[in-house]
């Protein structure tokens, strides 16, 4: 019996061993099959993962370069600027350069890098050849120049004071209606259109009338802010067509040069300023005739660089 039980143990071995073996046999032929099955799958899900390096560039071929240079009125307090113009203290547009530089926090801090001039014209001539990294004029000479670039106006709010220009005839002038004829011409349509041109503002809301004049022959001494040159050498010779018997000379300087020396007795007919300062000034010293003044035109503080 026991013979018996042992040869169907044996039975059963031997038949497992049998199973075994065929189902080794069939994997093996399915792997010789296919060997790159399972790697592939594998790789499938590696790809998936993994982002291309197309994936992780950034295009930045759109990118805008900052700008460089002097673009503004704040770069002045920067490494930007070496030096610039400005006018001097007692020149209106030095006078209006402080003012916007306090307004903007670093007046102090610019002291070493400024060159001065003793009227707008030197300031723009030192703009015009370069020997300045920039500097700060009337938008009416910057107009007018051939060699400068305006960068900006004057940031909003940093000009509390207005950019008026003043005419008045003087308490001491010897040609007292010949200066009222060229006051009120130069208010006048014909006049203002000159101004215009060169990018003044007309300040006053209804223009004047030109008048008649049937005086003696004399010469009429003014006194004018040098940033009215050009305007005032084109109005020059419409008057004098008109006007024959009075020939006009003018003094161009800086409105403060211009102040001392009638304080100091210049002979002058009409003072013609680039700022309400000196005129009041000599207003309150007695040397404006009463009732002449006109706050005659506006104009713009503005940065200008080398170059057009």
């Amino acid at each position: 019996m026991k013979k018996n039980v042992m040869k169907r143990a044996l039975a059963i071995i031997l038949v497992g061993m049998m199973l075994f073996t065929v189902a080794c046999s069939k994997s093996d032929s399915r792997q010789t099959e296919n060997p790159d099955a399972e790697v592939t799958a594998t790789n499938s899900v590696t790809e998936t993962v993994t982002p291309t390096p197309e994936a992780t560039v950034t295009d930045t071929a759109g990118d805008t370069k900052a700008e460089e240079g002097i673009t503004s009125f704040e770069d002045i307090g920067t490494d930007k600027v070496k030096l610039i113009a400005l006018g001097n203290s007692d020149v209106p547009v030095g006078q209006y350069s402080q003012e916007i530089f306090e307004s903007l926090g670093f007046w102090e801090n610019i002291q070493s890098k400024i060159s001065f001039g003793t009227n707008v014209k030197e300031v723009l001539s030192q703009v015009e050849e370069a020997s300045v990294d920039c500097g700060v004029v009337y938008a009416t000479d910057a107009a007018t120049a051939t060699g400068v670039k305006v960068i900006c106006e004057a940031p909003e709010g940093s000009l509390k004071t207005p950019v008026v220009y003043p005419v008045a005839m003087l308490s001491g002038s010897k040609n007292p209606d010949a200066g009222k004829v060229f006051l009120n011409y130069i208010a006048a349509d014909t006049a203002l259109s000159e101004f215009k041109k060169v990018g003044f503002s007309v300040a006053i809301a209804t223009p004047a009338a030109e008048t008649e004049y049937t005086g003696k022959a004399c010469t009429l001494n003014v006194f004018a802010a040098a940033s009215l040159t050009e305007s005032l050498s084109a109005i020059q010779t419409a008057f004098e067509a008109k006007y024959p018997a009075i020939k006009l000379v003018f003094n161009f300087d800086s409105s403060g040069t211009l102040q001392t020396q009638i304080e100091s007795g210049a002979e002058a007919d009409i003072f013609f300023s680039a700022a309400a300062k000196q005129m009041t000034a000599l207003s309150g010293e007695g040397y404006i005739a009463d009732d002449t003044k006109i706050d005659l035109l506006e104009n713009k503080v503005v940065l200008i660089v080398p170059g057009k």
